[in-house]
């Protein structure tokens, strides 16, 4: 998982395309690079009319990280009730993605020892590398905040021990530098 290549992908395929599509795919990268600068004026310029239900889920999901790097709570309460009471939401339950966008908003609300079991639920069921980086992230961000600290290093050596070059191998890598420290 390398989002370096990824994003060179999407500019050699998707670039002189649909723009739509091309900043959605540029935008999607750009959130697992950790590259929050551009994305949300990307997202103002994108039309979903086009879009097939996976690029709309893939949208939603962005709003939703800008919405917990910023660290607003309410706003992101609001934006996963849209996803819930929408058209989406027979779509993120089949694939448990729900669950997962549930995951930063316990963050958020500091409620570790709900998002610690969401966690032990959820990462086995992940087929996809990067979700499982993300989640683990988070559970070892919860471990740390209840005084877990060697069940975070012992996470984060997963995490990081993986060469992907994602936000949150590199977010972990910094966390577990700092544990180490102490």
């Amino acid at each position: 998982c390398d989002v370096f290549k990824y994003l060179e992908f999407v500019d050699e395929k998707l670039k002189d395309k649909d723009q739509s599509k091309y900043l959605l795919y540029l935008s999607y990268g750009n959130l697992f690079n950790g590259d929050f600068n551009n994305i949300e004026s990307n997202l103002n310029q994108i039309d979903t009319k086009k879009f097939k239900i996976t690029e709309r889920l893939m949208f939603e999901e962005i709003k939703l990280k800008l919405l917990y790097n910023n660290k607003d709570i309410e706003g992101y309460e609001t934006k996963l009730e849209e996803i819930i009471k929408s058209d989406l939401n027979k779509t993120y339950n089949n694939f448990n993605t729900l669950q997962i966008l549930r995951a930063p908003l316990l963050l958020l609300k500091e409620e570790y020892r709900e998002l610690i079991d969401l966690m032990f639920e959820m990462i086995p069921k992940q087929r996809q590398s990067y979700r499982v980086m993300e989640l683990e992230y988070y559970l070892s961000v919860a471990y740390v905040a209840l005084g877990k600290d060697e069940d975070a290093i012992a996470v984060l050596e997963l995490v990081t021990k993986r060469d992907f070059k994602i936000d949150h191998v590199v977010k972990g890598q910094t966390l577990l530098d700092k544990l180490n420290l102490s």
